[in-house]
């Protein structure tokens, strides 16, 4: 597989994030469409719009967001490793894009269906940042040549305590996810209270924390490649 340069790799992830972007603020008029399409509507009753309305919003806006998120694991990956990354980034990005479903899956939205209040309820998506800024990080870091060594070891201790703590974020993510869902299983059953919420939430604020402390390193990492880039040939230079 030839290595990905970063040009390149800003061009195929960026243009894919812009049509998911897009996808998401024209959602509300497929879900007006739908709506016509089923008739849903025409005794009068809106709650069968309203049915429509969710359950487009609950599985394909997800579906959406999921297909994103795989269109993203290629690039990344061979990116990844065109530096000298872990290849295994590759996953780490489109899955802390997931585990900020709750925003991401309400862009554009006008309706009062929002699927805030998740698990993960921190204020900002503070997964999808990180999972940009490590994008960025891919875009602007420099290729290995003869003469200067790969991303990871000439910064190895910022590219180590990011790249893990990014890891560990994620982990505390997914498990927070679990504890909801067995949370919500709970309630399913009856249940009136459930210690599984409690311990969702402070998972899930365990691991926003652990998302903020990996953003100093890679920000730090992205500003230093940016600096150190060679300046380009003075325009009388150019042949």
């Amino acid at each position: 597989m030839r290595p990905l340069s970063g040009k390149r790799f800003a061009i195929t992830v960026g243009w894919r994030t812009i049509a998911f972007i897009a996808v998401s603020f024209a959602y509300p008029y497929v879900v007006e469409g739908l709506q016509q399409l089923t008739k849903c509507g025409a005794d009068g009753n809106g709650r069968e719009c309203w049915t429509v309305a969710v359950l487009s919003g609950t599985v394909l806006r997800l579906a959406i967001l999921a297909l994103y998120g795989l269109s993203l694991v290629r690039p990344v990956w061979r990116r990844a490793r065109t530096i000298g990354m872990p290849r295994f980034t590759g996953f780490l990005v489109p899955a802390l894009l997931l585990l900020d479903w709750r925003f991401l899956t309400v862009i554009g939205s006008y309706w009062p269906i929002t699927f805030d209040k998740g698990i993960l309820n921190t204020g900002l998506p503070y997964f999808a940042i990180l999972a940009l800024l490590i994008m960025v990080l891919l875009a602007v870091a420099g290729e290995p040549t003869e003469s200067r060594r790969a991303l990871w070891r000439r910064r190895r201790v910022s590219c180590e305590c990011g790249w893990l703590a990014s890891a560990g974020s994620m982990v505390l993510g997914i498990v927070s996810v679990g504890l909801f869902l067995l949370w919500v299983a709970a309630m399913a059953k009856g249940a009136m209270t459930s210690p599984f919420a409690a311990d969702a939430v402070r998972v899930g604020r365990a691991a926003t924390i652990v998302a903020l402390a990996a953003m100093v390193p890679f920000l730090w990492i992205v500003l230093a490649e940016t600096l150190s880039r060679p300046p380009g040939p003075l325009e009388g230079q150019q042949r």
